[in-house]
């Protein structure tokens, strides 16, 4: 609450949330538009979307909010990136348009704060949150797929807080401290188990095509 406060955000407005830095892959440029497509359909509640700072693009982006008049509905906050957490916290939705992600870090700390996400439906995304499950997946390259999902979204508070409750037990379960050491703990008993096994060498085979 007190973020929102000091971002004068509206109390009735629903917040989107994309952290990260500007990149050519994560295709921020695309989110935005699809954001406007958003915003052009609606009546309300007002809508705005925070995005992280820095990166390759940074200027680009910034200058394709004002192109698109866009200047009250994103924010570039300087402090989205290091202080992740409190801005997620402060956020309603949390929406990506990566074209190529490996396991996103992002969007298991969007899902361990509670917040469902807006996705697109592709391998990288839908193996961590799953389709009405722990968010919603639209079709990549689709518009009015991407504008139908967040529609249901922000329509909906009990949808958003059912997901977001899944959300946050999946990266629990997937991602939490007893699960990393668990891991951890396989993979010394299988270091110790080989190290104490006997070890046969085998001279012929070790040197073999070493010079006599």
């Amino acid at each position: 609450a007190a973020t929102r406060v000091a971002l004068n955000i509206p109390g009735d407005a629903i917040v989107f949330a994309c952290s990260g830095q500007f990149r050519p892959e994560k295709q921020q440029d695309v989110l935005l538009r699809k954001f406007q497509l958003l915003l052009s359909s609606a009546s309300a509640p007002p809508y705005l979307l925070l995005m992280g700072n820095g990166g390759a693009i940074e200027q680009e982006i910034a200058s394709l909010i004002s192109t698109l008049g866009l200047q009250n509905q994103v924010r570039m906050i300087s402090g989205l990136k290091s202080d992740v957490a409190e801005w997620l916290r402060a956020s309603d939705i949390y929406v990506m348009h990566s074209a190529a992600e490996g396991a996103s870090i992002a969007a298991v700390e969007a899902m361990a704060t509670g917040l469902p996400s807006l996705l697109p439906n592709a391998p990288y995304f839908s193996s961590q949150v799953r389709d009405e499950q722990e968010g919603l997946l639209f079709d990549f390259g689709d518009d009015q797929s991407f504008v139908n999902q967040a529609s249901r979204l922000v329509r909906s508070a009990e949808l958003r807080s059912q997901l977001g409750q899944r959300a946050r037990k999946r990266a629990v379960d997937m991602y939490g401290m007893d699960q990393h050491v668990g891991a951890l703990s396989n993979v010394y008993d299988t270091l110790m188990a080989k190290r104490r096994s006997p070890l046969k060498h085998n001279r012929a085979t070790y040197f073999k095509g070493r010079p006599s």
